[in-house]
């Protein structure tokens, strides 16, 4: 439709997958929900389970809940011929669907708010990626970058990434010598431990990450 409106070369389309493969239900997995509507669809409810939710995010570790690269890692495709010069590339820059937003806006030539129906509103947390569509090969920025989600938690400096399950210890990899986290360095590098886990606490009180689970007080 774009290309027959003569609108393809000059629309941005951004394609990206879903987060990490469900791994609920264990061994097996479970499927609830109407049993004869076809998975994905509306009236279905399943997990493909622990074994295929394992292949699917392989290489990397773990699931769809946790903060390791194989609950959080997806592609991230570009496609605007009259914006992105560089034909089938990879830039290597790290980025974040918080990113999205600032970069529509640049776009779009549009300002992002500080108050909206008199609320005071939180910066954006992410960075324009124009800069990078622009031009690919430009060195990579380092950034630190966030995570919660039920107690799972970590933070990204450059390369480096500390990473927990809940309850769990920190775990620390180097991403660029090990991208699959497979090689803990916790135990050699524990100054690089404190000092980000003091950043995550402080990102986790400014933000108001509660602990998990998050217990809810009742109305009288």
């Amino acid at each position: 439709c774009l290309r027959d409106h003569g609108a393809l070369e000059d629309t941005l389309i951004v394609f990206l997958s879903d987060n990490g493969c469900s791994a609920e239900g264990g061994p097996g997995g479970f499927r609830r929900g109407d049993p004869d509507a076809p998975i994905g669809s509306p009236r279905s409810y399943a997990s493909v389970g622990l074994e295929w939710a394992n292949a699917s995010d392989t290489p990397f570790r773990r699931f769809k809940m946790n903060t390791h690269e194989g609950g959080i890692a997806t592609p991230f495709i570009a496609h605007w011929p009259n914006g992105i010069a560089a034909r089938g590339t990879i830039a290597h820059h790290v980025g974040h669907v918080i990113d999205l937003m600032p970069t529509c806006a640049e776009l779009a030539g549009a300002r992002y708010p500080s108050q909206h129906d008199g609320v005071e509103l939180y910066p954006l947390e992410g960075r324009s990626l124009v800069p990078v569509f622009r031009d690919p090969s430009r060195p990579v920025e380092s950034r630190t970058l966030y995570w919660e989600h039920q107690g799972n938690r970590a933070i990204r400096e450059g390369n480096w990434k500390l990473v927990a399950d809940h309850k769990g210890p920190w775990e620390l990899y180097d991403l660029r010598a090990d991208r699959t986290e497979v090689h803990d360095v916790a135990a050699e590098h524990p100054d690089v431990v404190r000092r980000l886990a003091r950043k995550w606490q402080d990102w986790a009180d400014r933000v108001g990450v509660r602990p998990w689970p998050v217990r809810r007080s009742k109305g009288r």
